[in-house]
């Protein structure tokens, strides 16, 4: 660093990214629904998984209750907020490393990234009628819950659809689940 340079181009790069996820966070908290986080822990449902190629990307059906996407969005925010802490802490850790700094910035960039791409995909499906709707961007795929009894094909392709528009996923790593 050279003497008298307060912020270099990656402390500027990291501030921004900790805006950046702040502000999702904000927002998911924001437009999430609170009234119904009192949910009971055990009703999660008989889960009809569909694993053999002929039903790809159909619904798997569940017999949760809308409790569970309100204290599952939380749950994720909450996770998502300590684990941002934590990679924070270590960037600014004078005392590791260098690599160990890296890896921590470029897993803070990974949460920020995913938490942008699952906030656009739950906003394009409200805008296509599912308004009560979680997604999850894992390393290996994406799930997607609606609040439906059951789907059309035409929803099961307008989500599809939203995934797709949003992240570079196929159609094999979208998973769709509904909650009654």
């Amino acid at each position: 660093m050279k003497k008298g340079k307060v912020f270099s181009k990656r402390h500027i790069v990291l501030a921004s990214m900790v805006l950046m996820l702040a502000a999702a966070v904000w927002l998911n908290m924001k437009y999430s629904s609170f009234d119904s986080l009192k949910a009971e822990s055990g009703n999660y449902g008989s889960g009809n998984y569909l694993n053999d190629d002929k039903n790809l990307g159909e619904a798997i059906e569940t017999g949760a209750n809308t409790d569970f996407l309100a204290s599952s969005k939380s749950e994720r925010d909450n996770k998502r907020t300590e684990l941002i802490a934590d990679l924070t802490k270590k960037i600014n850790d004078s005392s590791i490393d260098e690599a160990l700094k890296k890896q921590s910035l470029s897993e803070l960039t990974a949460i920020a990234d995913n938490a942008t791409k699952e906030k656009s995909i739950e906003t394009v499906l409200k805008a296509k009628g599912f308004t009560n709707c979680l997604a999850i961007i894992s390393s290996e795929s994406v799930s997607v819950i609606v609040k439906k009894d059951k789907l059309l094909q035409s929803e099961t392709l307008q989500i599809q659809d939203a995934v797709k528009s949003q992240t570079d996923v196929s159609l094999e790593k979208i998973k769709i689940i509904t909650v009654k």
